[in-house]
C-alpha cells in the first residue's frame, strides 16, 4: 500500500471516529442501487440532517458522519436538533445494510479539498461494527414526533447525489 493511500486511510477513519452522526429519514426505494459501499457522491443542493435520531418512519435511515455543518436547531421551528451540510458537499458510501425495520446507508462527509483521495481508502471493519452498534441503538427507539411530519420527510425526501432521472452528479463541474 502507498504512502498517499494510507494517509487517506487515516484521515478517514479520523474523520468517522471524531464526528457527529446526522440522520435523514426517506424512502429511496428506486434509488438505493445507487449506493455502493466505496463510491463518492456530490450532492448539489444544502442537506438537511438532525442529531436526534428515534425510530426510522421510512424505509430508508441515511446516517451522514459530519464534522461540517450548521447548527439551524434555534433558528427553525422543527424544534429539534436541525442542522444543515452546506452545498456541493461530497460524501462516501461507507456501508449499506439492512436491519429489521429499514435499509441504512451510511455516508461520510468528505472534507472539499481533496475528496478525490478517497476513493481507493476503506475504513477497518471493526470501526464500521462499532457505528452499526450505534446506528443500531437509534433504530428501535419510538419515533421522534418533530420528525414524522409531512414537511421534514418533505425537506428529506430527495436521494442524495442523484438527479431527479436517479443519475449521479459529476463530482466536478465542467471546464468552460
Amino acid at each position: 500500500m502507498n504512502c498517499e493511500k494510507t494517509e487517506q486511510i487515516k484521515i478517514l477513519e479520523a474523520l468517522c471516529q471524531d464526528a457527529e452522526l446526522l440522520y435523514r429519514d426517506c424512502n429511496l426505494s428506486d434509488y438505493e442501487k445507487h449506493y455502493i459501499p466505496g463510491i463518492v457522491l456530490r450532492e448539489k443542493a444544502f442537506v438537511d440532517a438532525v442529531r436526534s435520531a428515534g425510530g426510522p418512519v421510512t424505509t430508508h435511515r441515511v446516517v451522514i458522519l459530519s464534522k461540517k455543518f450548521a447548527d439551524l436547531s434555534l433558528l427553525e421551528d422543527f424544534g429539534m436538533d436541525f442542522c444543515v451540510i452546506p452545498k456541493d458537499s461530497y460524501f462516501k458510501v461507507l456501508d449499506v445494510y439492512e436491519e429489521d425495520i429499514c435499509r441504512v446507508i451510511v455516508l461520510v462527509h468528505l472534507p472539499d479539498n481533496n475528496w478525490s483521495g478517497y476513493f481507493a481508502a476503506d475504513i477497518n471493519r471493526a470501526l464500521l461494527f462499532r457505528l452499526r452498534e450505534r446506528i443500531c441503538r437509534t433504530l428501535y427507539m419510538p419515533p421522534l414526533p418533530e420528525l414524522i411530519g409531512r414537511r421534514w420527510l418533505d425537506r428529506c425526501s430527495f436521494p442524495l447525489g442523484l438527479d431527479d432521472n436517479g443519475n449521479y452528479f459529476p463530482l466536478s463541474d465542467p471546464v468552460g
